[in-house]
């Protein structure tokens, strides 16, 4: 989900199989710009596969990723890591269950005069 610097939220999809589990993944591509104040938060399926607990049905899931962007307006990319992983560490009681990694590609806002 691309988080625009106006706070409009993008889904952004291409597709292709899981890295690391076929040998020819048929990876497509997708093309766009990151303006000044753009953010792209990227994780691994950790984040939306962390449960509450153990014999929760319900994980994290897609959803909850994809609001978390709209209450990261004016984080730099430090802070919206800590935002989302805070938000899964919450969901799932700091008991993971399988690894989370997060990237957040984000272009610095333009300088205000």
């Amino acid at each position: 989900m691309l988080r625009r610097a106006d706070g409009q939220v993008e889904e952004l999809r291409s597709k292709g199989a899981i890295l690391g589990v076929f040998p020819d993944a048929g990876l497509g591509s997708t093309r766009f710009t990151l303006h000044p104040g753009d953010a792209l938060p990227l994780h691994t399926d950790g984040v939306t596969e962390a449960h509450p607990s153990q014999s929760a049905a319900d994980p994290f899931g897609e959803d909850r990723p994809a609001d978390l962007p709209t209450t990261c307006r004016d984080l730099d990319a430090a802070q919206i890591v800590q935002r989302i992983s805070g938000a899964v560490l919450d969901f799932c009681h700091h008991n993971t269950a399988d690894d989370i990694a997060l990237l957040i590609l984000r272009v610095p806002p333009a300088p205000r005069h």
